[in-house]
């Protein structure tokens, strides 16, 4: 498994995963909530937790306050799309279903 990448999260900011099984992120300082696309789960880790992705599809990490973390896959190529701000956060919860639509 290679390390793929360090990633500092200001709090609120957002960090997109696409189809990814089997790539662990582990957090080192701070707190994410996880969600992945087809799973009623969410995961709250703090310092010091780990989680791998258990399935394909769209995976949102979004940090609850000043998060540094890394992330390990079985391939070394790069798997995060991007980092949202705040207001990409509420965008993309409401398009994978997970926020209403706004009226």
């Amino acid at each position: 498994m290679n390390t793929l990448e360090h990633l500092a999260m200001p709090r609120g900011s957002a960090l997109r995963i696409e189809d990814r099984p089997g790539m662990e992120i582990r957090v080192h300082v701070g707190s994410i909530w996880l969600t992945q696309e087809g799973d009623a789960r969410d995961h709250y880790l703090v310092a010091g937790q780990s989680f791998r992705l258990d399935r394909a599809g769209t995976a949102l990490v979004t940090a609850l306050r000043r998060t540094r973390l890394s992330m390990a896959a079985l391939h070394s190529e790069r798997h995060a799309r991007r980092v949202l701000r705040p207001e990409g956060v509420v965008r993309f919860l409401t398009r994978i279903g997970l926020l209403p639509a706004a009226s």
